[in-house]
């Protein structure tokens, strides 16, 4: 018991001296005049525009990412074919392809469904680090690699294969980026 106590209260003088915040402590002062919409917005439970909160809509994003699988079809379709937007229009859906166990016949199936296909790397390192630390040509080998290969095996033009998720969300800094 004292040796949870004493880890407790060191955790506690830990997160203290690295600028921790407890859950309802307020955020530093922002200049309204300074930061105005579209390139800064200002802390605060105020919505921009000043709408009513039943007229906000809420946006949320359907994302799937790894191996495109056919074991995994009636899970996804169950969750895409069951929700329709409130204008009655069909979710949306984005899948970040990585390249082993991919179906590339059920990725071009998606892309002729509508959904967005895009890259997620063509190896899938499962080491955090590897991606922390890769080049600038080995991101590109990766990312741009996948693309082809989606192009190629799934008939999907590579101009409509957009964007990329970094594996494990594991970025590079602003090599990913370059």
């Amino acid at each position: 018991m004292r040796c949870a106590v004493s880890l407790l209260l060191l955790l506690s003088l830990l997160s203290l001296s690295h600028g921790y915040r407890e859950p309802g402590d307020e955020a530093d002062w922002c200049d309204y005049e300074q930061c105005k919409l579209p390139d800064c917005r200002c802390s605060g439970t105020d919505i921009p525009g000043g709408l009513p909160v039943h007229q906000i809509p809420q946006i949320v994003m359907v994302s799937f990412d790894d191996a495109v699988q056919d074991r995994w079809k009636a899970d996804v379709e169950n969750v895409l074919s069951d929700h329709k937007n409130p204008n009655g229009c069909p979710v949306g859906a984005t899948f970040f392809v990585s390249h082993e166990y991919t179906s590339y016949q059920l990725v071009e199936e998606y892309y002729s469904k509508g959904y967005e296909i895009a890259s997620h790397s063509i190896s899938h390192y499962s080491y955090q680090d590897w991606w922390k630390n890769a080049s600038e040509d080995e991101w590109h080998d990766e990312i741009i690699g996948m693309q082809t290969i989606i192009h190629e095996f799934a008939n999907i033009p590579t101009d409509d294969i957009q964007g990329m998720r970094a594996p494990l969300l594991q970025t590079g800094g602003d090599t990913t980026y370059k």
